[in-house]
Parts: structure tokens; C-alpha cells; sequence
């Protein structure tokens, strides 16, 4: 008897896990495709780190690096492949060289769903061999079709007599900085 009740319970219970009321909860909707790459914004670790958000798009960004490394804030709406964004100088991927000092910011909106992200990439400007203007291209393939791609140019100029202070001293500044409160996210 005990048998039969405790069958005729899972049986029910069974049932109810298969009928459209649950299969909601299951579901996923599917990553949104790549539409949208640009440098955020820049920082410096001669100008202490503090985050520089440029007026235009496109082109120049107004800003001015000094130091040893430049620091970008990468944003990346939609899904791509777990290797981009890339960063190119000069049309070489430097990508593999540098460092992220900070993990991906994940964006989501008011439906939980992750629409895209912030990824920072550290940069020493050597790289710029002494040149009076850095030129950084950001590139991203998308990840359900990787011939589908977007990249941003972005340039900075470099101040070289600015202040030299090793990268090192300043480090810790980076991580105190939430650039998606100072950016409205």
C-alpha cells in the first residue's frame, strides 16, 4: 500500500514538472549577437588613474597620457568570442602582451539578462616608441557567427615629460575606482 501511494506521488509530481508552468522557468533566450564596440574611457597611471570618459566617439579622445601605461575601459554590447576584444597598435595584435588589471564588468538589464560587458586593458606605452600620439585599435568577433565583427580606432596623446612615477605606485588606485558608477551604469 505504501509502495502504491509513494508511486502515484512521484507519478504527480512528475506530471507537474513537465507541463508548461515550469518550462518557463528553464528557458533561455539566446546571447544577443556583437552591434557595438568603443573605448569608454582612459586613464593614465601619470594622472593617478582617474577615469577619463571622451565627448566623442570616434577619432581622438581628447586625452592626454602620461606615466608608463595607459589604462582602457573597453565596452562591448552583445556576446563574442572568449578571446576579444583585441587591441591592436600599429596593426599588431598586442593582445597576448598586456594585461587586464581589472576582471570584466558584466552588463545586464532590468531583465537580468547579460547584454554585454567592460573589459580593461593595460598598456605600456612604449609600445608608442616616443611618439607624440598613441593609436589603439579595439577589435571583437561576434561568438554565433565569428565573421561577424566590430572594431573602434581610438587615439590619445602622450605626454612624455609628464610625470615618469613607475607604474607600480599607483597600482592600487585602479582598483579603488568603480568606473560603472562614475559612468552611470
Amino acid at each position: 500500500m505504501k509502495l502504491k501511494k509513494l508511486f502515484i506521488i512521484l507519478l504527480l509530481v512528475g506530471f507537474l514538472l513537465n507541463t508548461p508552468m515550469f518550462t518557463s522557468f528553464i528557458l533561455a533566450q539566446p546571447a544577443p549577437p556583437l552591434t557595438y564596440i568603443n573605448v569608454l574611457a582612459i586613464t593614465s597611471d601619470g594622472d593617478n588613474y582617474v577615469w577619463y570618459y571622451p565627448e566623442s566617439e570616434y577619432g581622438s579622445t581628447g586625452y592626454t597620457a602620461s606615466g608608463s601605461e595607459v589604462v582602457l575601459a573597453i565596452y562591448v554590447e552583445g556576446y563574442t568570442l572568449s578571446s576579444s576584444p583585441r587591441v591592436y597598435i600599429d596593426g599588431v595584435d598586442i593582445t597576448n602582451e598586456i594585461e587586464e588589471p581589472l576582471p570584466k564588468d558584466y552588463l545586464s538589464g532590468p531583465d537580468n539578462i547579460i547584454y554585454g560587458y567592460i573589459s580593461y586593458k593595460s598598456i605600456p606605452l612604449d609600445y608608442f616608441a616616443k611618439e607624440n600620439t598613441g593609436t589603439v585599435t579595439v577589435f571583437a568577433r561576434d561568438i554565433h557567427n565569428p565573421s561577424v565583427t566590430r572594431s573602434a580606432t581610438r587615439t590619445f596623446n602622450i605626454d612624455w615629460n609628464g610625470n615618469q612615477m613607475e607604474a607600480e605606485t599607483f597600482k592600487n588606485a585602479i582598483y579603488e575606482v568603480d568606473i560603472n558608477e562614475d559612468a552611470g551604469f
